[in-house]
């Protein structure tokens, strides 16, 4: 459902037509057996579709959802899993939702690569309230990019000493690591 979905909306069928409200209360109707990464697959393609009921009941139900699902379906040993769980729920999910992914990946952090804790300090930036768990695992990402900075753009280094920046200024000082910014 979810594949064909995808086909149609590609080739540029109107949110309006019935194949794709079809697909859509297929999705509805099985929301609750959807895996973490289609449920973040099937919001993300929403946000191509033009407004209607189904589409707003979709998107009102996915982050609902996800986070009843968050516990049994996460797995908490994949580093990059978490992180794309982490990039869902800092922008769509509950504080409990995140701090549950951040105490996974706070016990998994050996294993992290520069993209991934790229994704991981966008993902913490994007969230209100910090957790203790937070820092510990800026820290680690800091590390690594600073290592690995060769590995980044210089658009991914402004726009991650940027990030920074506006987190400091709104006196997260957590979120400050001047090894980073001297590595600018």
């Amino acid at each position: 459902t979810i594949e064909a979905l995808k086909v149609v909306s590609y080739i540029g069928v109107s949110s309006k037509s019935l194949i794709i409200q079809i697909l859509l209360q297929l999705i509805r109707q099985g929301v609750n057996d959807l895996s973490l990464h289609q449920i973040i697959f099937v919001e993300f393609m929403l946000k191509t579709f033009e407004r209607g009921p189904l589409i707003d009941d979709l998107k009102i139900a996915l982050p609902l959802v996800f986070a009843t699902q968050l516990r049994l379906k996460m797995d908490r040993e994949d580093i990059s899993h978490l992180a794309d769980l982490l990039k869902y729920a800092s922008k769509k999910s509950s504080e409990a939702s995140v701090k549950l992914i951040t105490d996974c990946i706070e016990m998994v952090m050996d294993d992290i690569n520069v993209k991934t804790a790229k994704s991981i300090v966008r993902s913490l930036s994007e969230i209100k309230i910090a957790q203790p768990s937070h820092r510990t695992i800026l820290e680690k990402c800091w590390d690594v990019l600073i290592r690995d900075i060769d590995q980044c753009s210089y658009d991914e280094v402004e726009e991650l000493a940027h990030r920074m920046t506006r987190k400091c200024s709104g006196k997260q000082t957590y979120f400050y690591n001047e090894a980073f910014a001297d590595s600018c």
